[in-house]
């Protein structure tokens, strides 16, 4: 049995737009993590402390811009994974409900939990 070979030319990631995708995507996650580390309030453990105001806007800003990518990624992959077959006009509606769903949620909870 002939086994498959697939050639891939190098950096053949930066012209798949797929690719893109899943790596920004991946990168989001890493953001996401280290904001994670912030909130759990790990380096303040370990000894390691800055008195920076900025430290914490920085931080925050990290984990609002790793959500926003990874949720919108996610939100934009959903309707391709439906079990019935949808058009692209479809696909774009219910991503942007989808969306709009989304934004509805973390209104609601900004508004219950804001002191």
């Amino acid at each position: 049995m002939k086994e498959l070979e697939q050639k891939l030319e190098p950096q053949w990631w930066k012209r798949s737009e797929g690719a893109r995708g899943y790596h920004l995507r991946e990168f989001s996650g890493i953001l996401i993590g280290v904001w994670c580390i912030y909130f759990l309030n790990i380096p303040a453990t370990l000894g390691f402390t800055i008195q920076s105001p900025w430290y914490g806007f920085i931080m925050n800003g990290i984990g609002l811009v790793g959500a926003i990518l990874h949720s919108s990624s996610w939100l934009k992959i959903m309707p391709k994974l439906t079990p019935f077959n949808l058009n692209d006009h479809q696909q774009n509606i219910l991503f942007a409900t989808l969306i709009l769903v989304w934004l509805a949620v973390s209104a609601a909870t900004l508004l219950i939990l804001w002191p």
